[in-house]
């Protein structure tokens, strides 16, 4: 057998007998039988479907396709050697059967070693002659696809072939040309002879059939045991046409490479073998400046096991020769350059990226935080309100010598205290009340004389001032509370001693937003990066227990937002900590000048009415108790929908609405305008857990329209008194 697995052999036989006796012999021979067919029909069927290594084909069949017909169908179908097996021996079948281009003949009857010797070498000619073949097809892909021109000679001169270069090189078709000489072609200038074969110079300047002079580069050569002669004909002018395009092409393509914005490493085991000007500026190099080994620089890349068609795309953490480090988008891959595999980094520097996502989500981190702590804060504030209204109320009505008003009173401090917690919260969720005007900030510091008291004197205060520093809208309590707060968390960085130094100069931010900027620096100790990522969180404090409540800072952040402006922090371990404050630049015209505070009596029997709608029980029976104590006739509702009820059916005079701004089924504001509608008299007066969203500038009337949680008696009897006397302020 010359095939390494048996082959498979197709039948076609109409005695049955005869087929039966053949099977046998071939799977005694080690053949595997593929299939079986009695009629030529089916024997063109199967050989399409089975796909045999060799069909065993009877001459005459059962049914009206004879085996040497069924052949010639197979062979324009497939390629599979036909062997033929017959009785007949008539000189007429043998010379039909010979037309047909078999591959075997064996005369029936026959025995197992004749039948094996004629398969084997059917088998063995096709295999040399599907060899022959394929060479032949690759040897005319190979002409066919040349850039050169070949032509190829006969002993004689005559022209035998010539490839698609050299129809397009000549303009002509082989078909035109075939059997004629080389003068067919071209001429030698000057010559009056033809181009001999055997005298055609290396060089030459030739003329073409069409008139056409070329500069070329001729090359010939001879086949072994062949009198004919190969020809190579290579236009110089083309060749160095292409040549220049090649090169102008490899600029173009360094060009991009060089001017990419991305940079780009080629990575050869471990030495980098090439970068561009990008990747040079990303890793800081200087003009001849060598990069250190890849793996060093790119940790989390697998470089040195990458296959061929091996590609991976991470965000990793470039080490810089400097020592520094930037996060960086990586997508590596496996290429060939200068004939060795090699790998290619295509890195794009992320670190401002991930800065601002790493921002935006603690932002948002920081607005659900700060709607966590607000909601608390309000909550908390309706008890307050109740606690030190009701302390304020049994103060009232017990005489001084009372054994338990000393104890009344330490609630009433206790409640106090807890309130200046909620503010905090409110302040950092910038749900506060801002009395809001125009401000020099540079005052606000260099008048704070409680500032050097509480740094200490062990650090010394440096304070730089712009004289020309623009005006801006603030809360002057609250601007003075941000640069304590800083003070104090400067103070506790520097146990030692140090230098804190506030500087307020005019500054703009890169939107060429004109404004003020604070800051305030230490040389103390520093922080790092996760304390600086929590650092603004309400109750976040690196401070022992007992030690600080961890509000300060969050504090801090919540009236700066508030009032427009904003706060980042620039520190290390060991090198200090700067705050830098931003505050937009306020336009004196836009501000409308506050009036003078109004005396009011807020003792005294009063007449007024008043509709007081609050949802809080506890609140809504404390306010109500201090207004009727001092004649006030109070309407209590629960909710909007309960008071805007009471309106309506009000007969007489409706003076004053007091109203929480936050209610179940609907907000304070809208309340009031529905019933200034129908009681166009009726001043009003918002009380809230929150402050007024809206924060209040100097633009605002001069007289209060919100009061704040929590409050006592005498703050509700004093503004709601303002506003009675000035409802319209």
């Amino acid at each position: 057998m010359t095939q390494s697995t048996p082959a498979r052999i197709l039948i076609v036989e109409d005695d049955p007998v005869v087929s039966a006796t053949l099977e046998h012999m071939l799977l005694s021979a080690g053949y595997t039988i593929a299939g079986k067919a009695s009629g030529g029909h089916k024997a063109v069927e199967l050989a399409g479907q089975l796909a045999p290594d060799l069909i065993l084909m009877d001459i005459l069949l059962d049914d009206d396709l004879d085996g040497i017909t069924a052949s010639h169908e197979i062979a324009r179908a497939t390629a599979t050697p036909v062997v033929f097996i017959s009785s007949l021996d008539d000189a007429e079948t043998i010379e039909s059967t010979r037309k047909s281009g078999p591959f075997g003949y064996i005369r029936k009857p026959c025995d197992e070693r004749e039948l094996v010797i004629v398969i084997e070498n059917a088998l063995y000619r096709h295999s040399t002659e599907k060899d022959r073949d394929s060479h032949n097809r690759r040897l005319s892909m190979i002409l066919e696809n040349m850039g050169e021109a070949l032509i190829y000679c006969l002993a004689d001169g005559s022209i035998d072939y010539i490839n698609p270069a050299g129809e397009a090189l000549f303009d002509c078709r082989l078909s035109s040309v075939f059997g004629g000489p080389l003068s067919q072609l071209f001429s030698l200038p000057g010559s009056t002879q033809p181009p001999q074969p055997d005298t055609l110079p290396e060089e030459a300047r030739i003329i073409t059939a069409s008139g056409q002079q070329l500069d070329v580069t001729i090359r010939h050569t001879t086949l072994h045991g062949d009198d004919g002669m190969i020809f190579l004909i290579r236009n110089e002018e083309e060749r160095a046409r292409h040549e220049e395009s090649r090169r102008e092409s490899e600029r173009q393509f360094h060009q991009l490479v060089e001017l990419s914005p991305e940079a780009i490493f080629v990575v050869d085991e471990d030495e980098i073998v090439f970068m561009n000007a990008a990747g040079k500026r990303l890793l800081n190099l200087p003009p001849n400046g060598r990069a250190p080994g890849a793996s060093r620089l790119f940790e989390g890349i697998a470089i040195r096991d990458a296959g061929s068609d091996w590609s991976q795309a991470v965000e990793t953490t470039l080490i810089l020769p400097s020592g520094g480090s930037i996060d960086t988008e990586i997508l590596a891959t496996a290429i060939t350059f200068r004939g060795r595999p090699c790998i290619q980094l295509l890195c794009q520097n992320i670190t401002a990226r991930k800065q601002r996502m790493d921002s935006e989500r603690q932002a948002h981190k920081m607005e659900a935080i700060g709607r966590l702590a607000g909601g608390i804060a309000h909550d908390f504030n309706n008890i307050l309100t109740a606690i030190l209204g009701y302390c304020e109320l049994a103060q009232l009505q017990i005489p001084d010598e009372y054994p338990g008003r000393e104890e009344i009173e330490q609630i009433r401090q206790a409640a106090d205290r807890a309130s200046g917690l909620t503010r905090q919260l409110l302040a950092f969720s910038r749900r506060q009340v801002l009395q809001r005007k125009l401000l020099d900030p540079v005052l606000i510091v260099s008048e704070m004389e409680k500032l050097r008291r509480v740094i200490g004197e062990n650090i010394e205060l440096i304070i730089n001032t712009d004289p020309e520093v623009s005006p801006i809208l603030a809360d002057a309590s609250q601007m003075q509370q941000v640069v304590i707060n800083l003070a104090v968390n400067a103070r506790d960085a520097m146990p030692e001693g140090g230098t804190l130094t506030i500087e307020i100069r005019n500054s703009s931010t890169p939107k060429t937003l004109s404004g003020v900027e604070l800051l305030v620096s230490d040389n103390g100790c520093g922080m790092s990066e996760d304390i600086r990522r929590h650092l603004f969180e309400p109750f976040y404090t690196t401070k022992a227990p007992g030690q600080g409540t961890g509000l300060g800072l969050s504090t801090v952040y919540g009236i700066i937002t508030q009032t427009g402006g904003t706060i980042s922090v620039q520190s290390s371990p060991g090198a200090g900590t700067t705050f830098r404050i931003f505050f937009p630049a306020a336009d004196p015209s836009l501000i409308t000048p506050q009036t003078s505070p109004i005396d009011t009596d807020t003792h005294g029997i009063h007449n007024e009415t008043v509709l007081l709608i609050e949802d809080d029980a506890m609140v809504r029976s404390l306010a109500a108790t201090f207004l009727r104590r001092n004649g006030y006739v109070v309407l209590e509702a629960d909710s909007g929908s309960t008071g805007l009820a009471m309106a309506q059916t009000q007969q007489g005079r409706l003076d004053l609405l007091l109203t929480d701004m936050i209610l179940p089924d609907q907000s304070g504001e809208k309340i009031a305008k529905q019933i200034q509608a129908n009681h166009p008299e009726t001043a009003v007066l918002f009380i809230s857990g929150y402050g007024d969203s809206r924060s209040r500038t100097g633009q605002e009337k001069s007289q209060p329209r919100l009061l704040q949680k929590p409050f006592t008696g005498s703050e509700l009897l004093m503004t709601v008194r303002q506003i009675l006397l000035h409802p319209r302020g």
